[in-house]
């Protein structure tokens, strides 16, 4: 399994890279009327309208502005894509499938979780897109 590495508030998280269509710095949004605390705005990507995901807010993390150095990290789950606002972008790590353990089996309710990785002293949790995407979609529940 190939895992995106990135930084959000200073902790280290992961995408599945079979979902990730390219990682780039970070753009204006515009924003959006009543839309979800977590739905930052929406970008013109290539000529597709996007939603941003705001993951300091996803998360129930600090927020803060868009700083220069921020990247969105573009992600498509089935037909829907989304812009997942992240800190830093940092390489691609391969790991085998064994070395992953399941969120669930952590800490019960971990929706936006699916597996988490230790490296020394350092956990790296790896989100699950499809929970995060969905969410994004008319008629799904919201996170």
């Amino acid at each position: 399994m190939h895992i995106l590495l990135c930084t959000i508030n200073n902790q280290r998280y992961g995408f599945d890279l079979q979902n990730v269509e390219r990682s780039i710095l970070a753009v204006e949004c515009t924003s959006l009327p009543q839309a979800p605390t977590h739905v930052l705005g929406v970008i013109n990507f290539h000529g597709q309208v996007i939603p941003v995901v705001n993951m300091h807010s996803l998360l129930g993390l600090p927020s803060r502005d868009l700083g220069v150095d921020d990247h969105f990290v573009i992600c498509r789950q089935g037909e829907q894509v989304a812009a997942l606002w992240v800190d830093h972008v940092q390489q691609v790590r391969s790991y085998e499938e064994s070395q992953l353990i399941p969120a669930k089996g952590i800490v019960a309710n971990m929706d936006l979780i699916r597996w988490a990785f230790k490296e020394g002293d350092t956990i790296t949790l790896i989100f699950d897109l499809e929970k995060i995407i969905s969410s994004l979609v008319v008629g799904t529940r919201s996170c």
